[in-house]
This record gives C-alpha cells, sequence and structure tokens, in this order.
C-alpha cells in the first residue's frame, strides 16, 4: 500500500470545508488526506450489501424471538384455559370405564 505524502494533492472534495465528513467521523490522529484516500478505495457495494445483510439477519431473529415470545404466552394461555376441561375429560372417561366394567359385569351374570 502506498504511503501518502505532504507533497501529494488531492482534488478538491464537493463537501464543504464546515461539513467535511472525515473530519465529523473519525479521530483527530488520523491525517485527512489519508482519511480521503481509505474513503475512496472503499467498496461501496460490498460495504452496502454487508451493512444489508446484517439488517436483514437482525429483522429476521427479532422476528423469529418475537414469536416464540408470544407463541410461548398463547400455550400457557391454552393451557391454563384447557385444565378444566382437561379434568371433566378424566372424570367422565373414569365414569365410563366403571359403567363399561358394570355393563360385563352384567352380561357375565346372565
Amino acid at each position: 500500500m502506498k504511503r501518502i505524502t505532504k507533497q501529494e494533492t488531492l482534488p478538491v472534495l464537493a463537501v464543504p470545508e464546515a461539513l467535511s465528513v472525515p473530519e465529523l467521523t473519525y479521530p483527530a490522529r488520523l491525517g485527512k488526506r489519508a482519511v480521503v484516500q481509505v474513503l475512496r478505495k472503499a467498496d461501496v457495494k460490498k460495504a452496502a450489501l454487508a451493512v444489508g445483510g446484517t439488517a436483514l439477519a437482525l429483522s429476521v431473529v427479532s422476528a423469529v424471538g418475537k414469536r416464540q415470545f408470544y407463541k410461548r404466552i398463547v400455550a400457557s394461555e391454552l393451557k391454563r384455559q384447557l385444565a378444566v376441561v382437561n379434568g371433566k375429560l378424566d372424570n367422565l372417561q373414569a365414569q365410563n370405564e366403571a359403567l363399561r366394567a358394570e355393563l360385563a359385569r352384567l352380561k357375565q351374570e346372565k
């Protein structure tokens, strides 16, 4: 990588000096020329793809997390509501078995 010397001149940027992005985003210890060279060599498409991919991955993880959260809430609510119905069903099944046993006993007595 070629080092930048003070003798090299860079073309003037279209950004006004007061709103210069390199001065706002990078620490003062880096030279402005070095920052401009890095910004020019950066592959914007790759950077945008990486940022977009990261945003997409984070949104997918967030959606899956929300789905799991609400799925657990619904499951616990259904379990609570069905506890009463399951108790009644167990009682009916026990009565059914008792009646079948009594019916089988009565058939054997005949």
